[in-house]
């Protein structure tokens, strides 16, 4: 299956993910941002096991701990930005009255594109600015 797919797949697993958090947020009355970024956050984690396994499975296969650290981290960081663009465009939106959970889809779709690039080329990239260097899936 082509891994945009299951990077797809699995972002969408981390959508479900994203809104039920949001919504429960919400629901015990924490503000719009904070829960939208709590459910990022809960997304996140839940995305890096899926695709780590799913999207990736085989790559990090043999890579030693300190570099399995840091393509994790760098996962992470990455999202972290990634995190910070959904709630911007969240925040956008909702100013602009749209319903939050709308104002939180599109801010996932967003985001979603530009972290499968970086995940791709970095996080677990094999060229040139790839953490795993030459090592093939």
């Amino acid at each position: 299956m082509n891994r945009f797919i299951k990077f797809a797949a699995v972002g969408g697993t981390g959508i479900g993910v994203n809104l039920i958090i949001l919504v429960s947020l919400r629901g015990v009355g924490v503000p719009p941002l904070e829960s939208s970024w709590m459910a990022s956050m809960v997304a996140v984690v839940s995305n890096w096991v899926l695709n780590s396994w799913i999207t990736w499975g085989g790559v990090s296969r043999g890579l030693s701990k300190a570099k399995r650290l840091t393509q994790a981290l760098v996962y992470f960081g990455v999202s972290l930005v990634g995190s910070f663009t959904t709630a911007a465009v969240f925040l956008a939106c909702v100013w602009h009255g749209w319903p939050y959970l709308d104002a939180q889809v599109i801010g996932i779709i967003v985001t979603s594109l530009w972290t499968y690039g970086v995940h791709s080329g970095i996080t677990w990239g094999r060229g040139h600015f790839g953490l795993l260097g030459g090592i093939e899936a």
